[in-house]
């Protein structure tokens, strides 16, 4: 989804990112806020990976975002926060940030 190392290698979700900031450049009469938030599912657990918080903590102490659905049956994400990325470099960061931020773990294959 990230792609490899160099930019030919990039994978969908910058190239998705860049398609965005493309498309609020050719619009210059309108303004734009993007937001991003980065979550990661882990033993049914949910984890918001641009948590500064949580950095050199075991996953055990991490703030799990809970889902909670509202009286219209609206669902929200309670503790996932939103970051402002006002370029593509700034939203690119965060993925990168949340990226490295992710549990990986070994597999018996």
């Amino acid at each position: 989804m990230t792609g490899g190392d160099s930019f030919q290698e990039r994978g969908l979700i910058p190239r998705a990112i860049s398609d965005v900031y493309e498309s609020i450049g050719g619009t210059p009469d309108r303004k734009f806020k993007v937001l991003i938030s980065y979550m990661e599912i882990y033993k049914e657990s949910v984890y918001d990976l641009l948590d500064v918080g949580t950095r050199n903590k075991p996953l055990e102490d991490w703030t799990k975002v809970l889902m909670m659905d509202d009286e219209d049956g609206e669902m929200h994400l309670r503790h996932l926060k939103l970051y402002e990325a006002a370029s593509e470099e700034d939203a690119l960061n965060l993925l990168f940030m949340g990226n490295w931020n992710r549990i990986t773990s070994e597999t018996p294959m």
